[in-house]
């Protein structure tokens, strides 16, 4: 597998795990009421709370990505024995 289709198969996994799937609607039901927040502040902070919001989010996919180019998945392991 591709690092990739890696990524793809661990957020695939995710998808059925219900504490993300938990975390993931509290995330999606709160993007309204912070992009409002943010808005309505002056320059400065409305971009350091998106700067500091991306950047929680692009630590953990750039994490999944490292995870999925030095780990492999079992069924990877099994297709190697053949």
């Amino acid at each position: 597998m591709t690092d990739m289709e890696r990524l793809a198969k661990l957020y695939e996994i995710a998808e059925k795990d219900p504490i993300y799937l938990m975390w993931k609607h509290d995330f999606e039901a709160n993007r309204e009421d912070f992009c409002k927040f943010a808005n309505g502040r002056k320059n400065s902070i409305r971009n350091f709370l998106y700067a500091y919001a991306d950047a929680g989010r692009m630590m953990l996919q750039r994490l999944s990505l490292l995870a999925c180019m030095h780990m492999e998945f079992p069924e990877e392991k099994d297709q190697g024995a053949l």
